[in-house]
């Protein structure tokens, strides 16, 4: 006699992959519908639901700004011990890392590992236009966020972290910033130029997507913290080997309008610095002084949020 069992077990199978497929297509589907029912009720003041395809119509349609600033704006106060020479290695400038024969083994002054490792990154941007896969600012932030330990307990360094905006109590501005740094909440985002889409005057050099992830992570706060409550968060875009710091302060009452709709009431402003906005006007990590200047800068924030 044949054994059944066989039999039953790919019936079985069967009944699990019908299944399965349902619950994803059900997924799916509530996902559009949710989507759907707000794009209804905000009509005619309709808003992008990726974060990527942000225009100056979304930023200003969730009454986001943002300000030229000074560094005191934006940066927090704080006292910084002086760094390794190594990473500041005044002899290494943007003429040199542009240099095709570029070698830290032939640097007297480098023999750290960590900011070998860092320069030869950093002569890879320098060389290569942004945006391109063989640019690797993305490696390179990489590193220059662990060197300003930014990934040492309790703080965490975390890779691409789904995120949503919820108006209207439902879900509906998807964002994936390529960092953030996580203490129990999100504090800062990082973004550089393989992750921002079409850097060019058009979206203010990606203003209008860091915007929708500051907003997308200031909502996975208040998820996580359970209540409205008033929020500073930094962000920090990186072009090339070109570096600019945002701060964006948060109102709680913005938070309870998005419940209703869109806000009529309270804004977000975004504090930049270096104030002037393109793509190379922010510190440059080819230079002494810049690298000096942006890792002051994520230590201080580093400081602030580890208070």
């Amino acid at each position: 006699m044949k054994s059944a069992f066989p039999s039953r077990l790919c019936n079985n199978k069967r009944i699990f992959y019908c299944y399965a497929s349902h619950v994803l297509s059900s997924l799916n589907v509530g996902r559009k519908e949710s989507r759907a029912k707000v794009r209804g009720l905000l009509l005619p003041n309709q808003i992008n639901t990726q974060a990527t395809d942000f225009t100056k119509y979304d930023v200003e349609a969730l009454r986001v700004k943002f300000q030229p600033a000074t560094e005191d704006h934006v940066i927090p106060d704080g006292k910084v011990e002086e760094f390794s020479e190594q990473f500041i290695c005044r002899k290494i400038n943007r003429n040199m890392l542009k240099d095709d024969e570029f070698n830290v083994d032939n640097i007297s002054d480098l023999s750290d590992s960590l900011f070998q490792t860092f320069f030869e990154k950093l002569a890879i941007v320098t060389q290569n236009p942004p945006g391109i896969p063989e640019s690797s600012t993305d490696t390179m932030v990489d590193d220059l966020l662990r060197i300003a330990k930014l990934n040492n307990h309790p703080l965490k360094l975390m890779i691409h972290p789904p995120s949503k905006l919820h108006i209207l109590n439902e879900p509906y501005v998807s964002a994936t910033p390529e960092f953030v740094v996580d203490k129990r909440k999100i504090s800062m985002i990082i973004t550089e130029d393989k992750t921002l889409r079409n850097i060019n005057h058009r979206n203010e050099y990606g203003e209008m997507q860091i915007a929708a992830e500051i907003l997308s992570c200031g909502d996975e706060n208040i998820r996580k913290l359970k209540k409205d409550t008033d929020q500073v968060l930094f962000a920090v875009r990186f072009i090339s080997t070109y570096a600019t710091f945002y701060k964006a302060q948060i109102p709680a009452e913005y938070w309870e309008e998005l419940i209703k709709g869109l806000p009529k009431v309270n804004s977000v402003e975004i504090k930049r610095w270096p104030g002037e906005n393109d793509d190379k006007s922010g510190l440059d990590l080819a230079d002494p002084d810049g690298r000096k200047a942006v890792l002051t800068a994520l230590t201080k924030i580093r400081q602030f949020i580890l208070k």
